[in-house]
């Protein structure tokens, strides 16, 4: 590491990832959504190719999140485990 550390806490942790287990894509997460909240409609798989960015996206790529979870000795969960709880929580606030 370079440079100096701070911070105000009395340790300081690395800077980590914050994301569930799983891969998946946009596409993947939206048809979870349609799926767990029933809804009745068409998803369609969009291309990085199909829309303009200023930055060049990689083919293939994932967030690692073994450090977060060797770092914090925490177990994370699969993405589609917390996506249901979510979903769940905002609906049961919002009826």
């Amino acid at each position: 590491m370079t440079g100096v550390q701070t911070c105000a806490l009395p340790i300081c942790f690395p800077v980590t990832i914050g994301a569930n287990e799983g891969a998946i894509t946009w596409y993947d997460f939206a048809l979870a959504v349609k799926e767990i909240c029933g809804y009745e409609c068409t998803v369609h798989p969009v291309p990085s190719s199909a829309y303009a960015v200023a930055a060049r996206r990689p083919r293939y790529s994932i967030l690692n999140t073994d450090k977060t979870e060797l770092t914090f000795h925490i177990k994370i969960p699969d993405w589609r485990s917390s996506l249901n709880d979510c979903i769940r929580l905002l609906q049961s606030t919002t009826s």
